[in-house]
């Protein structure tokens, strides 16, 4: 026997016993035996998710792994001189995908060849969408993204990525936005640093899926529009994680293009981790995985691949790699399966529960025209023409213009159409931001394609596509300026909510307390925070108190009734007669109002 083989050998034998005993041990003896043990393995004394509930839900299939585990130690014992030779072979398996994986890496890498004057235009348009972009990053904090900030990203990280009470957290950017808050602090564009950071990178991520897609004229024009887009613009300022998601989208489409062009492990290992993580940030990534793989599927059935030897051999990298993803998905998530003690929190929640056809009838034309005026709003009508005349363009010349045989738009189409039928959940515009740069990477292919086909025969053509080229940029950049300059007077202007804590600081005297409405609470919690008064200050029930600043948000609540009865105080505390407005803030007003 080899060393090696010996090594692994005896500490499979050694960790499948002392697991398997420790399993059956723990969980056959009392509760209440073995709770105080748990709580001194955990690093604060208290191993809360280890509950009576707990127990009882897991109890005997936590054995039966414990017993599994006695029974595949008990067969290496017996058979000890096959199951040393299982372990060899084994062993040799695992170094020979390490080899492979790190010379298929290496080709990977290799296959990433940087034309410097491409790259170069890149950068620029990186820089200006970047220089332009700082100052939004300061604009008033919003509902949800105040949420995330003081709810998740604040806690400690073993809570902060298994809290699931809410799908409003993301949990990969959560993991993201919680490393920015303990380098940097609380200010506003550290908050939207990781938003910030995918939306820049989503620029080279797009132009390097246009330029294999189509061509490198086609890659720089999607990469000027994603830059100048206003939706763009609200997203990577916006600290949630779909920003991110639409990074992670481009970046698995650029791969699953990679792996259709080459058998390349480290490809392929790519691949399946970003799925992972796609997930992984919001469970909505189900809608572009789907797309994705329908195209690599369609793909494979009409031949569309090189470097297999046959189809079947295709389909079972992308089997394996899915499966690989699945896994990666289960444990990334296991630590919120076992916070909430089920499944159901991430896969059958209020939110993602089907609608009536009824009501669905009703509420998705109406969602699909929010997305539609959300995404236009920031073109003019001929820019806005342009766009639509190229997007399907790319479908009717796809053939002409682009490598692949198969339209991802039709395979995307083919996936998300039934996908939403089924579902029937509402089709809120941010579920769609992962289409946004795809379809402007659409629209610049059928543009820039039309031109490429019309002037192909021209001799000296270079020049007129450079004209073109660098027309076509002009008139973006001139349109991304406008975009920021019709924003720019929302950016530095303190919002709603910190006009008001900048009130109550001046002002604040011992035993006051703040009631919000719900929709304001979140952003005032984070300014409160910001402001160095302390969040306890939020009407919190058990302490006492002498005068309340309640702040009403008119589009939700009526006077000062509706927010105390929202927030479960008795109206016969307060003497609402004597309520003084001392703010008043577009939809809001912060009354000042004393107690008996």
């Amino acid at each position: 026997m080899r060393l090696r083989t010996k090594i692994a050998w005896s500490a499979f034998i050694l960790t499948g016993l002392l697991s398997g005993l420790g399993l059956i041990v723990l969980f056959s003896l009392p509760f209440d035996t073995t709770k105080p043990f748990m709580d001194q393995l955990a690093r604060d004394g208290h191993a809360d998710q280890f509950s009576v509930s707990f127990v009882s839900q897991w109890a005997l299939w936590l054995k039966a792994a414990g017993a599994l585990m006695l029974a595949f130690v008990a067969i290496f014992l017996v058979f000890r001189r096959r199951s040393t030779g299982w372990t060899t072979v084994l062993l040799d398996w695992i170094e020979h995908i390490i080899r492979r994986l790190v010379a298929d890496g290496r080709s990977l890498i290799n296959g990433f060849q940087i034309d410097w004057a491409w790259g170069a235009g890149i950068g620029l348009i990186m820089a200006a969408a970047g220089i332009s972009t700082l100052r939004f990053l300061n604009r008033p904090m919003g509902h949800d993204e105040a949420y995330t900030f003081m709810t998740f990203a604040r806690q400690p990280l073993r809570v902060a990525l298994s809290d699931y009470s809410l799908p409003n957290n993301h949990l990969f950017h959560t993991f993201w936005l919680y490393l920015a808050y303990h380098l940097f602090g609380s200010a506003p564009w550290v908050v939207r640093l990781p938003t910030f950071s995918a939306g820049i990178l989503l620029i080279p991520a797009i132009y390097g899926l246009g330029s294999r897609f189509y061509s490198k004229p086609v890659g720089l024009i999607a990469a000027a529009l994603v830059a100048a887009s206003s939706e763009v613009l609200l997203y990577e300022t916006t600290a949630r994680g779909y920003t991110l998601l639409a990074l992670i989208t481009i970046v698995f489409f650029l791969l699953s293009w990679i792996v259709k062009k080459q058998r390349n492990l480290a490809a392929w290992t790519l691949w399946g981790l970003a799925a992972a993580l796609g997930f992984y940030t919001v469970p909505v990534f189900l809608y572009p995985f789907g797309a994705i793989v329908a195209w690599l599927f369609l793909s494979m059935v009409f031949g569309d691949f090189t470097g297999y030897p046959a189809r079947v051999d295709f389909l079972r990298y992308l089997v394996i790699s899915g499966t690989l993803a699945g896994v990666l998905i289960f444990f990334l998530y296991l630590p919120v399966f076992l916070h909430h003690q089920s499944f159901k929190v991430v896969f059958g929640n209020q939110f993602i529960e089907s609608m009536a056809w009824d009501d669905f009838q009703v509420t998705a034309p109406i969602r699909l025209s929010e997305t539609w005026s959300e995404w236009t709003s920031g073109f003019t009508p001929w820019v806005l023409d342009a766009l639509i005349s190229g997007f399907f363009l790319s479908i009717l010349l796809h053939w002409k213009i682009s490598k692949p045989r198969i339209p991802p738009q039709l395979a995307a189409a083919a996936w998300l159409i039934p996908l939403v039928l089924i579902q029937r959940v509402q089709l809120w515009t941010k579920t769609w931001f992962f289409l946004h740069p795809l379809i402007l990477l659409w629209c610049a292919a059928g543009l820039v394609g039309l031109a490429q086909l019309i002037f192909q025969r021209i001799r000296n053509r270079r020049w007129l596509h450079l004209a073109l080229l660098a027309g076509g940029l002009a008139v973006i950049f001139y349109g991304g300026w406008l975009v920021r300059q019709n924003e720019n007077k929302h950016a530095s202007s303190p919002g709603m909510e910190e006009q008001f804590v900048r009130y109550i600081q001046e002002h604040l005297q011992d035993g006051d307390i703040i009631v919000s409405n719900w929709i304001s609470e979140p952003a005032i919690s984070y300014y409160l925070l910001r402001y160095q008064i302390p969040v306890q200050k939020m009407f919190v029930k058990a302490l006492p108190f002498k005068q309340a600043y309640v702040i009403v948000n008119q589009e939700i609540n009526k006077n000062i009734q509706d927010v105390l009865h929202d927030r479960e105080l008795d109206e016969g505390l307060f003497k609402i007669d004597q309520a003084l407005e001392v703010q008043h803030r577009g939809n809001s007003t912060m009354y000042l109002v004393p107690v008996y």
